[in-house]
């Protein structure tokens, strides 16, 4: 056989391999089968062991898929978990900001402790929901508003901070 012998036969393998896929995939061909020619019965015999091939190949195929299906899922759930642990931190990190370290009804009583002793539940300017600091009527954002307090300055930014001794 020849070089052009055997760039034939592949031509002719190729040919028949789109023709099959075309087939199997209900698409119409460009070319109908029959054109392949003098080499059908060399594709005929070449299409029986590339199905055995195919089987194999489609066996390792999905294999491969299976397990790095398996990695991926392994992979998002390690994420999951990394992400929910993530915002378990930054909740906890919340609620200690808001002084309630938690429990549901813990601001609710803090606030009821406060108004008993005569302290106020929600920061002491116009709109703003946040919770006071200890001993005073304003939260740290408009701790300056206090005209009594002396542990806090105005920053270059105008942000509170801690007066200098």
């Amino acid at each position: 056989m020849t070089l052009d012998a055997n760039v034939d036969v592949d031509v002719d393998v190729d040919a028949a391999r789109r023709a099959r896929l075309r087939a199997r995939l209900g698409l119409e061909s460009d070319a109908p089968a029959s054109d392949a020619g003098e080499g059908d019965a060399g594709v005929d015999a070449l299409e029986a062991g590339e199905e055995e091939e195919d089987a194999t190949t489609q066996r390792a195929l999905v294999e491969r898929r299976l397990r790095k299906m398996k990695e991926l899922r392994k992979m998002y759930r390690d994420q999951y978990w990394r992400l929910l642990d993530a915002l378990r931190t930054k909740h906890r990190r919340f609620e200690v900001r808001r002084g309630h370290a938690g429990s549901r009804d813990a601001e609710e009583k803090a606030n009821a402790r406060r108004e008993a002793a005569g302290e106020a539940a929600a920061c002491g300017d116009d709109g703003c929901d946040e919770r006071p600091m200890a001993c005073a009527k304003f939260c740290f954002r408009h701790i300056l508003k206090d005209e009594t307090q002396i542990l806090y300055v105005a920053g270059s930014d105008g942000a509170p901070r801690m007066r200098e001794s």
